[in-house]
C-alpha cells in the first residue's frame, strides 16, 4: 500500500494530478488543500495517501496531513458514502468544520456538499460521532475548540450566513466571538460587523 508520496507536480488533470516520484508518475485524487499547494508544474509536492483497492481498480487519494486522511477513512466506513463523496466532504468542510458538525449533531454543513443529501448527512452524524473521540485520542490529534456557551439564534444565523459566503467556520466563529456582548443585535448587523472584521 502507498501511504506517502514526495515528488514534483507533473500535471494537473480535470479531477486528478500526477506526481513524478523518481521518474514514476502517480495519479492522485487530491483534496482542496493539496490543490492549493500545486503552484505550477515542476513544483515539489508531498502528500499522505490512501490507497483505494477494489477488484477492478486501484485509486490513490491525497491529503495534506495524517489527520485529514484519517477523517477520510472514517467517512469511508459510513454506509452509503463512497470515496468521491468522502473526498468532497473533506475538501469542502475541512477538518475543523467536519469535526465540529459531527460533535454538534449539525447536518447543515454536509448538505452544502455536492452529492450529499439529508440521508447521507444524517448517516455520517450517526455513524461517526462515537468514533471521533477514539480517532483523535488514538492518533494524538488535538480536538478543535468548541464554543464554551451556546450561540443565540441570531448568532447561529449569522454564522451560517458567513459560512455560506465561503468563510471557514473557525474564522467566522472568531469574528462573531468578538461581538458576543451584542446578543440582542439583529442578524444583519452581526453579519455586517463580522464581515468588516474578516475583511481587514
Amino acid at each position: 500500500m502507498i501511504g506517502y508520496l514526495k515528488g514534483n507536480l507533473l500535471q494537473l488533470l480535470e479531477e486528478t494530478l500526477i506526481v513524478d516520484v523518481g521518474g514514476v508518475g502517480y495519479e492522485v485524487y487530491p483534496t482542496r488543500g493539496i490543490l492549493a499547494r500545486c503552484t505550477a508544474p515542476g513544483a515539489e509536492i508531498e502528500l499522505f495517501v490512501h490507497t483505494y483497492v477494489r477488484e477492478e481498480e486501484i485509486r490513490l487519494f491525497g491529503f495534506v496531513s495524517l489527520k485529514e486522511r484519517a477523517l477520510f477513512e472514517l467517512l469511508m466506513s459510513v454506509s452509503g458514502v463512497g470515496s468521491k463523496n468522502a473526498l468532497h466532504i473533506i475538501s469542502e468542510l475541512g477538518e475543523e468544520t467536519f469535526v465540529e458538525a459531527v460533535l454538534a449533531g449539525n447536518p447543515a454543513p454536509f448538505l452544502k456538499v455536492k452529492g450529499v443529501g439529508r440521508k447521507i448527512a444524517e448517516r455520517v452524524l450517526l455513524e461517526t460521532r462515537d468514533k471521533i473521540n477514539k480517532l483523535f485520542s488514538a492518533g494524538g490529534y488535538a480536538m478543535p475548540a468548541m464554543p464554551a456557551t451556546p450561540l443565540s439564534s441570531n448568532f447561529v444565523q449569522a454564522l451560517e450566513a458567513l459560512i455560506s459566503l465561503g468563510f471557514r467556520r473557525s474564522e467566522a466563529q472568531a469574528a462573531l466571538n468578538a461581538l458576543k456582548d451584542r446578543t440582542k443585535a439583529p442578524v444583519e448587523e452581526l453579519l455586517r460587523e463580522a464581515l468588516t472584521r474578516l475583511r481587514r
